[in-house]
């Protein structure tokens, strides 16, 4: 959202300031014991983000211009141009854990089980950047945080504490509001 006026040149509406500035917050309460306990690591999250914000970032301003498929050739180009070096790097440090060597099968199934959900995944974010503005789609990714305190319940019993389900519904209120904003938007530009 920050860097859509800059970049895109959106404009940014105040409602959508407010949500977004809701739903940071509703991260902020649901995280607030981990985020203590864990440390420095519980700030690599923001790289994640940072990674997803160039990737909306990039999709809204290529809206037009090529297709899902090419946004994601690019995409995967550039990660391999990182990772590759990366993984020789790795290997030269002598720590055993870093170190190359060809995968078993399951992790080969998994790595095509990924391939496949990051692809669809990647598109679907492709056709929202593409149609919404930068602003109004990024607050979307939010519902990571509800998806994984659900997974976690259900694959592991993993209960949310009622800190987390509060920030959850802090969260969701923010999206309903953008929602709501964006129906409210479209309904003027139609009359």
């Amino acid at each position: 959202m920050l860097l859509s006026g800059p970049i895109l040149g959106e404009k940014v509406r105040p409602l959508t300031w407010i949500a977004i500035a809701s739903a940071f917050t509703g991260v902020l309460v649901a995280l607030q014991p981990g985020l203590l306990n864990l440390g420095w690591p519980a700030l690599l999250p923001l790289g994640t983000a940072f990674g997803m914000s160039t990737l909306v970032i990039c999709n809204r301003a290529s809206a037009g211009k090529g297709s899902v498929l090419s946004m994601q050739f690019f995409m995967t180009a550039g990660a391999a141009l990182l990772l590759v070096p990366a993984s020789f790097i790795a290997t030269e440090t002598g720590i055993a854990v870093l170190a190359l060597e060809w995968p078993s099968w399951n992790v080969l199934a998994r790595c095509v089980a990924i391939t496949v959900t990051g692809t669809l995944g990647h598109a679907l974010v492709y056709f929202g950047t593409t149609r919404a503005g930068a602003a109004h789609v990024a607050p979307a990714t939010y519902v990571q945080l509800i998806t994984a305190s659900l997974l976690g319940w259900a694959l592991f019993g993993n209960i949310p504490e009622p800190v987390t389900m509060l920030g959850a519904a802090i969260i969701v209120a923010a999206g309903l509001i953008l929602w709501w904003d964006g129906r409210v938007l479209a309904s003027m530009r139609q009359r």
